[in-house]
């Protein structure tokens, strides 16, 4: 026989192993669209920001503007930025060797793709390279355990001293009517796990709208 608390502590025991069983998955989701990287490139994004900010700012003025020479030297400027921002990451600008801070692990760097982009330029349609990060594509699909139960038949006593203790019930039963034979009965016991997906974390939410505020800069119009 078990004591009741016993029985409690064992299914606590199997619902925590099965958070932390959810929680790892969880994890390994990020390495999907994050890699690890030699270099902490501390300096890059604000490089970027401030290259992509002032593509937006012309582009922003262009759209307001009629056909002209005026338009088309701020079009030419629109281009100019592009290409110095594709200079700069493909040139691997701004990386540095400093490490990350004690105590934090080695940095990571989200999955990129390039995709080739139409823009139109003063001597006509052309193209040019856009790194799209997978984040930015692809939602990241994660998981909560928001229910377990625990369903089984026990036979309870209470011992002399007031604990009560439990049994899993056992006996003879004839398995169909008329049948002289007897088998012994086992008890069954039931684990149900209810998974329900969750939205990403307000940091996460926060770093997805920064790659997609990067990819938005990098595509004219």
């Amino acid at each position: 026989m078990l004591l009741l608390t016993e029985l409690v502590e064992v299914v606590n025991r199997a619902a925590i192993a099965a958070a932390d069983t959810v929680r790892d998955k969880n994890m390994a989701v990020i390495e999907d669209f994050f890699e690890y990287s030699d270099e902490l490139e501390d300096e890059t994004p604000d490089v970027l920001l401030k290259l992509e900010s002032k593509i937006e700012e012309l582009e922003a003025i262009v759209e307001t503007m009629k056909e002209g020479p005026d338009r088309d030297k701020i079009k030419q400027r629109i281009d100019q930025l592009n290409e110095e921002r594709e200079r700069y990451i493909n040139s691997g600008s701004g990386n540095g060797n400093s490490g990350t801070p004690p105590g934090v692990g080695p940095p990571m760097r989200p999955k990129m793709v390039a995709i080739t982009y139409p823009k139109e330029t003063i001597d006509g349609p052309a193209s040019h390279i856009v790194l799209v990060p997978l984040i930015a594509l692809t939602p990241m699909s994660m998981a909560t355990l928001s229910k377990l139960t625990f369903r089984t038949d026990l036979d309870i006593h209470q011992s002399e001293d007031g604990e009560l203790k439990i049994s899993f019930p056992e006996g003879k039963i004839k398995m169909a009517e008329g049948n002289s034979e007897n088998t012994y009965r086992t008890s069954t016991a039931t684990l149900e796990i209810t998974l329900d997906g969750t939205p990403p974390s307000q940091g996460m939410k926060k770093l997805i709208e920064g790659y997609e505020r990067a990819l938005r800069a990098q595509i004219p119009g």
